[in-house]
C-alpha cells in the first residue's frame, strides 16, 4: 500500500494518506523490499503557476477526487469473500479485516457471512460495494475509531436508491460496535451476535477460572515504566518533592512523549494533562493567568527537547508575551526517545545524518526574556534547589534538566557505576510505607527479594546510574565507579 500510494500520488498529482491505527503501529512483520524507483528531477518552482484562482483550484480538486474514486474501483486492495447468498455481509477495513476473519472463524460463520474488504476508503468505492450486497443481507460496519465507513455508506446507498429495498446498515452509531476504546476478535463476535440474534459459545465456567488462576501465579503485570537509568525519572522525583515541600496542590502539564508515563504505574501522577506535542506548554501558559481569579497552585509545564523545537517554541512566546507565571521543565535527553531516536534541531546531526549546528535551547528560551537554569537530573541536591527557587520567581521561567538517555548512554558509554543494596542496612517492608525503593521509587533495576525480605540490584536490568543512592533513607544502596 505504502508504494501504491506513492504512484497514486503522482498519477493524479495529489496528496495520498495513508491510514493507521494504534494497533498498526505497534505491530511488527518481515518486509520485502522492491527496487526504489530513481526520477530525474531537477527543481524549480513553476513560476507560471498562478496563487491566485481559489475557487479553480478547488474544482481542480474535486477532479483528482473523481479520477481517483475510478482508480479505487478496480484497486486490487478492495474484495468480496464469502458465499454467493450471504445472510449477512462485514465491511470492514484496515485491522478491522483480520478482526472480522478471527471472528467468523470462532463462531464459524464463514459460510453464512460475506465480508467486504476495503483498501481504498476515500473517496469510497461505492460501485465496487453495490455490486456485492443484497437487500436482505444487512451489512455491518467493522471499523477503528469514528465510524466513518459507516455514516458515508449509508449516504451512498440512499443516495444510490432506485425505490428498490436497501439493507439495513449497522455499526457504532448504531450501536452494535463499541465506539470506545480498540476493536479486537472478541468485540466483533459480540457484534456480530447482535445483528443476527445468536448466541456465542461462551468458555466453560470453571476452565475460566482454571486460567486466571494460573495467569496469577506465572505472569505479573507489566505496565508502561521508564526504563532503568532513565533521567525523566530523576526529573520527575525532583519535582515531586519539590511540590511537596510547597504544599499548595501544585501539579504538572504534559503532552506526549516519555515523560508522559509518569502518568502511569511507574511514575507519581504529578502530571495531570495529556494531549498533543506542546500542550502541555500551552495549558501551563493559560493557567500562569489565572491568579486574577484566585488560582495559587503551582504548574509546571513538563516539555521534551525533541517536542520543544517542534511545538512548545510557540506556547513558550505566549507566555513570555502575556507575562504569565509558569515554570517550564524541559527534559532533554538529547534525542526523541520514545519513537525511534530520530534526531531534532538541538542534536548534532540532521535528519540525513549528516553533522550540523545543534540549536541550544538554553540560547532560545534567554532570548525570549525567560529566567533559565540548567541541570543534571542526576545531582538531586543542585536540581532541587534550583527548581525551588525557579517555581518561586515571577514571571515565564524554564529549567532544563539535560542528561542523555539511558539507552544511547549504555550504548555510547556502558554502565557507570556498580550498584548493590548492603542486605545489613535494608530494613525491607518497615521502610518508607513498605519497600521505599522498590515500591514507591520503581526503578526496575530494583528488585524485591521475597525469600529474604530485603531489596536488590537486578544486575541484567541496573544501567548502573547510581541515582538510586540518593533515595534510601537508610543509606543501603551504594554505588561504585566503574
Amino acid at each position: 500500500m505504502a508504494k501504491w500510494a506513492f504512484e497514486l500520488s503522482e498519477e493524479i498529482n495529489s496528496v495520498v494518506f495513508l491510514r493507521s491505527v494504534t494497533r498498526i503501529s505497534h505491530g511488527s512483520g518481515a518486509i520485502t523490499f522492491g527496487d526504489i524507483n530513481h526520477l530525474d528531477r531537477q527543481a524549480r518552482f513553476d513560476r507560471s503557476f498562478s496563487p491566485n484562482p481559489v475557487v479553480q483550484k478547488h474544482a481542480d480538486l474535486k477532479e483528482k477526487q473523481k479520477k481517483a474514486k475510478a482508480i479505487f474501483e478496480g484497486s486490487s486492495f478492495n474484495w468480496y469473500s464469502g458465499p454467493q447468498s450471504p445472510k449477512m455481509i462485514m465491511v470492514c477495513s484496515g485491522t478491522g479485516w483480520p478482526y472480522t476473519m478471527d471472528a467468523l472463524e470462532l463462531l464459524d460463520l464463514q459460510d453464512m457471512v460475506g465480508v467486504i474488504k476495503l483498501g481504498t476508503t476515500w473517496p469510497m468505492p461505492i460501485e465496487f460495494i453495490m455490486k456485492h450486497i443484497q437487500p436482505d443481507a444487512p451489512l455491518l460496519v467493522i471499523e477503528e475509531v469514528d465510524p466513518f465507513i459507516e455514516v458515508h455508506l449509508k449516504e451512498a446507498l440512499y443516495n444510490t436508491r432506485d425505490g428498490s429495498k436497501l439493507p439495513s446498515v449497522y455499526g457504532k452509531n448504531s450501536g452494535h460496535v463499541n465506539a470506545v476504546g480498540e476493536l479486537n476478535p472478541d468485540n466483533v463476535v459480540d457484534s456480530i451476535t447482535k445483528v443476527l440474534g445468536i448466541e456465542r459459545q461462551s468458555r466453560d465456567h470453571a476452565y475460566s477460572l482454571k486460567i486466571n488462576g494460573y495467569a496469577a501465579e506465572m505472569t505479573f503485570p507489566r505496565p508502561p515504566i521508564w526504563c532503568a537509568g532513565c533521567p525523566h525519572r530523576a526529573s520527575l522525583w525532583a519535582l515531586k518533592y519539590a511540590l511537596r515541600l510547597e504544599g499548595a496542590e501544585g501539579f504538572a502539564t504534559g503532552d506526549i512523549g516519555c515523560y508522559a508515563l509518569d502518568r502511569y504505574y511507574g511514575g507519581w501522577q504529578l502530571t495531570r494533562t495529556q494531549s498533543c506535542m506542546g500542550g502541555g506548554s500551552g495549558l501551563a501558559s493559560g493557567f500562569g493567568k489565572l491568579e486574577q481569579f484566585g488560582f495559587s497552585q503551582k504548574v509546571i509545564a513538563n516539555c521534551g527537547d525533541s517536542t520543544f523545537f517542534h511545538a512548545a517554541i510557540p506556547a513558550l512566546i505566549n507566555a513570555v508575551h502575556h507575562k504569565a507565571n509558569s515554570t517550564f521543565m524541559i527534559l532533554d535527553n538529547s534525542t526523541t526517545g520514545m519513537t525511534g531516536f530520530q534526531p531534532h534541531p538541538g542534536t548534532q546531526f540532521d535528519a540525513m545524518g549528516d553533522t550540523t549546528f545543534p540549536i541550544q535551547i538554553e540560547q532560545v528560551c534567554r532570548s525570549l526574556g525567560c529566567t533559565v537554569e540548567v541541570a543534571d537530573p542526576f545531582d538531586l541536591e543542585d536540581m532541587r534547589d534550583k527548581l525551588w527557587d525557579l517555581i518561586h520567581q515571577e514571571g515565564t521561567k524554564v529549567i532544563i534538566m539535560r542528561r542523555k538517555c539511558a539507552l544511547l548512554a549504555m550504548r555510547e558509554e556502558g554502565p557507570q557505576y556498580r550498584v548493590w543494596v548492603d542486605q545489613e542496612r535494608c530494613i525491607g517492608e518497615d521502610c518508607g510505607c513498605d519497600r521505599y525503593c522498590t515500591r514507591i521509587f520503581k526503578c526496575p533495576g530494583l528488585i524485591w527479594d521475597k525469600a529474604v525480605g530485603k531489596a536488590k540490584v537486578d544486575e541484567a536490568v541496573c544501567a548502573g546510574c547510581g541515582f538510586c543512592v540518593n533515595i534510601c533513607p537508610q543509606g543501603a544502596i551504594s554505588r561504585e565507579k566503574i
